[in-house]
């Protein structure tokens, strides 16, 4: 814990200290600092969260009923798209990429609940959580939904108390039971039809995301390379991103930041931040792997830290929520209460 701390107090000072040296040379606003602030409060949300590890399964569960209360309002948001599928005209929740992420993080979150104790409201809560998941038509979302997917069933079968038989008899059915009634086609539609419109080869200008995405990223990565050591001060990407629009050309997207959280510290803060923000990332996935140790052998731990890394690495790097949002401190506090558990290998 004592190395979590020293890595947020170093992150913030050196954001600070990029921020104070490009008031100078760019700009800066009195707000920015706000955002400094915030890294050192998620210290402050840690703390309140192993202060109240004695309701460990309430605050996951509390997290997670929130998320499905936010998607579920975010289907009832007034001009919603919506997807034509076929016959299927399906609405599209509000603000897709953001819950997305969110609804595979709790997918997660129920797989620490299940390390703790198993619990046949943990299945319906992923059930719910992965029909959602549906209506944010988000590739990331969807990655992230399965990994967990296959997380949560691996915790599964690896747990003596359950009856494995009858466990691979209840998905056989249940997959038999979808494709029957069309629903393993329709899926299978929705993949192809979501592949089809990301326009792989379409520029940002004509609604290409991938091109976007690869233009934001891009202009981060010139930005950094214009000033490595300080970066161009925090909450600075929008204003200089738009000196890249020629060198960008059709891959330029209008966006007030790189949608990469990882980016988003190299441009604004330099490389210095980032090398410490990858230490506080590094040091969220060895808790992963220090909780499977304490119930699991090597191979099956490795396997689980790939499943988590791999959230926490996507979500970082498709989006500016892992630094922004508190879900990843939340996590963070979570695997350090769990870590404290008694060891015994399970398998």
């Amino acid at each position: 814990m004592q190395y979590l701390i020293i890595l947020v107090f170093l992150f913030a000072i050196l954001i600070f200290v990029s921020y104070v040296v490009n008031v100078f040379y760019f700009t800066g606003e009195i707000k920015d600092l706000f955002e400094i602030v915030r890294y050192l409060l998620n210290i402050y949300l840690i703390f309140i969260l192993l202060y109240l590890h004695k309701y460990y399964e309430t605050l996951i569960k509390g997290f997670v009923v929130g998320v499905i209360t936010s998607v579920l309002l975010g289907l009832l948001a007034p001009n919603n798209p919506s997807v034509d599928i076929g016959s299927f005209s399906i609405p599209q929740v509000f603000n897709p990429n953001v819950l997305g992420v969110l609804i595979g993080v709790s997918v997660f979150f129920i797989v620490l609940l299940e390390l703790r104790r198993h619990d046949i409201k943990n299945l319906f809560l992923i059930f719910i959580l992965v029909v959602l998941s549906g209506f944010t038509f988000s590739k990331a979302s969807w990655l992230i939904v399965s990994f967990g997917l296959i997380s949560y069933i691996l915790v599964l079968f690896s747990n003596n108390n359950i009856n494995k038989r009858y466990f691979a008899l209840f998905i056989v059915i249940l997959m038999s039971l979808l494709w029957y009634f069309g629903f393993i086609s329709y899926l299978i539609d929705l993949i192809m039809w979501k592949l089809r419109a990301t326009s792989f080869e379409s520029s940002a200008r004509d609604g290409g995301t991938f091109s976007a995405r690869l233009g934001l990223i891009l202009s981060g990565i010139y930005l950094f390379f214009d000033n490595p050591v300080l970066g161009i001060g925090i909450s600075n990407f929008e204003y200089y991103h738009y000196q890249n629009e020629t060198i960008l050309g059709d891959k330029f997207f209008e966006d007030d930041n790189p949608n990469s959280a990882f980016i988003y510290i190299l441009a604004c803060g330099g490389i210095l931040p980032f090398v410490v923000w990858c230490f506080i990332v590094l040091y969220s996935i060895y808790l992963v792997y220090k909780l499977f140790r304490l119930k699991y052998k090597v191979v099956f731990s490795m396997v689980q830290v790939f499943l988590f890394s791999f959230v926490i690495l996507l979500s970082g790097f498709v989006q500016n929520e892992i630094l922004n949002a508190y879900f990843f401190w939340f996590f963070i506090a979570l695997l350090i209460i769990n870590t404290n558990l008694k060891k015994v290998y399970v398998v």
